[in-house]
């Protein structure tokens, strides 16, 4: 899974969960930043990484970074889910 992918989950868990509570305001800007530098790592290890699990966690970074939830979801689903979801949706 790695760094991406556990930082993916946490922030689904923390955006779907209302039950959350929301990041102090005395850590924020410090989370955001944290977000900031990974979503540019993420950026920068799409450009050679190979490995599927390591891809699909970058941008899962990189969508969640841009606000995108469901991409990111999406994203974070296996090879094997997604075919599903494409031929439930496409009836293919």
């Amino acid at each position: 899974m790695g760094v991406y992918g556990l930082a993916a989950i946490i922030e689904e868990a923390r955006l779907l969960d209302d039950r959350n509570p929301p990041i102090p305001d005395w850590i924020e800007p410090h989370y955001k930043a944290a977000w900031q530098t990974l979503f540019h790592l993420a950026l920068r290890d799409l450009q050679t990484e190979a490995d599927e699990t390591i891809v699909a966690s970058a941008l899962a970074v990189v969508t969640l970074h841009r606000g995108m939830l469901s991409l990111a979801r999406m994203v974070m689903c296996t090879d094997d889910e997604r075919a599903e979801m494409l031929r439930s949706y496409l009836g293919r």
